[in-house]
């Protein structure tokens, strides 16, 4: 039997396709990344998420104004927009990255791209490129628009700032990161749902909110928190990568991102928490 096992292991390695040693040329990433941003803004996953996720902010947000104005005052409609749609972004580009990634599996393409003479991590390469040229950009643009909008409010006035709204695109990306490195190892459309489901049913987003106030007394330090926006970012698209090539130093890479990602959350709270 240990006979049998040793042949049939041996047979598998010598008619195994080969690793590709080399990298993903930068073209070729450009060209699909093209293509890739056009899918995720036109997927269904990402246009429903978004309007479902604006429908219902808006809602809550305008019956926060009522029940604290007693319908009396009038509402910042700019402000309340850019707010909406910012949010909106954050909860829907996890959902279209995580559909766009699984595209090929869903429609039973996988083999095909697989037997392409580019390497595997090209296409993960074009999906992030069309996180950042789509969903990063906009929320960009939001952000910019954000600021003389909500700067005009005055409940707003002291608490808006460059170092605030620059935190948003940087949220975007790395929820973005998180569904397409998701896809890569649960090839399953709940993938993209779980990542709204645990950000908006679980004590999580209040723990380690994505976006968070100034550092002083009662804020974080804003230097640990830009680190640990980053080390998400390099922690879930290491992972992205580490999915096409199943190996095991393919994880040494997501193992420092992730020690990195500890570190900066419990470097960037203040002494005695958030009040």
């Amino acid at each position: 039997m240990l006979t049998g096992a040793r042949t049939a292991a041996r047979e598998a390695r010598a008619v195994a396709i080969p690793t590709a040693m080399a990298r993903p040329r930068l073209d070729v990433v450009r060209a699909l990344g093209r293509v890739e941003t056009r899918k995720l803004l036109r997927h269904p996953a990402f246009l429903a998420g978004l309007g479902l996720a604006a429908f219902f902010l808006l809602q809550a947000t305008l019956g926060a104004f009522d029940s604290e104005d007693g319908g009396g005052d009038q509402i910042d409609i700019g402000a309340v927009f850019v707010i909406v749609i910012g949010v909106a972004l954050f909860m829907a580009t996890p959902m279209g990255t995580n559909a766009c990634a699984l595209r090929t599996d869903r429609s039973g393409l996988r083999e095909l791209y697989g037997s392409l003479p580019s390497v595997p991590q090209t296409r993960t390469a074009a999906l992030l490129l069309g996180l950042v040229r789509g969903p990063v950009l906009l929320t960009a643009a939001v952000a910019v628009v954000a600021y003389p909008v909500l700067r005009a409010v005055p409940e707003f006035e002291e608490h808006v700032d460059l170092v605030l709204l620059a935190q948003a695109p940087l949220t975007t990306l790395a929820l973005g990161a998180i569904g397409v490195g998701l896809a890569r190892w649960l090839r399953h459309p709940i993938g993209g749902p779980l990542i709204v489901v645990a950000h908006v049913f679980t004590p999580l987003i209040w723990a380690l909110p994505w976006v968070a106030p100034a550092s002083g007394p009662d804020g974080f330090e804003m230097g640990w928190h830009y680190g640990y926006l980053g080390a998400q970012i390099a922690l879930w698209v290491s992972i992205a990568f580490a999915g096409d090539r199943r190996r095991g130093r393919a994880l040494i890479v997501p193992a420092l991102a992730l020690v990195a990602v500890v570190v900066c959350a419990a470097q960037q709270i203040p002494e005695g928490g958030i009040a």
